[in-house]
């Protein structure tokens, strides 16, 4: 049986604004459960938007052009900047 997760938060019914779309190998869906206007909430999907394509030019193993892409070509060591330390350290754990 499919595992289903609420799409709402206790004490609120469902969200102000939401979205979904497919990224990164699954479905997403967001949820903001507090009143923002039309234009916060575009600047929200847009910092989001930037953040997962950053994260598939940086880590997608599917894009030719991303950085694990090229390392994946090349013999010796690699540096990866940003966040790529916590998330190495996350996966250890």
């Amino acid at each position: 049986m499919p595992l289903t997760r609420s799409k709402t938060r206790p004490g609120l019914s469902s969200p102000t604004r939401s979205w979904q779309f497919e990224t990164i190998g699954t479905h997403w869906w967001i949820g903001i459960f507090e009143p923002v206007s039309q234009a916060r909430f575009e600047r929200v999907q847009t910092a989001v938007d930037d953040r997962i394509e950053h994260f598939d030019k940086t880590y997608s193993r599917v894009l030719l052009d991303s950085r694990v892409t090229e390392v994946s070509k090349k013999e010796g060591c690699s540096e990866f900047r940003g966040d790529c330390v916590k998330l190495l350290s996350f996966y250890r754990q």
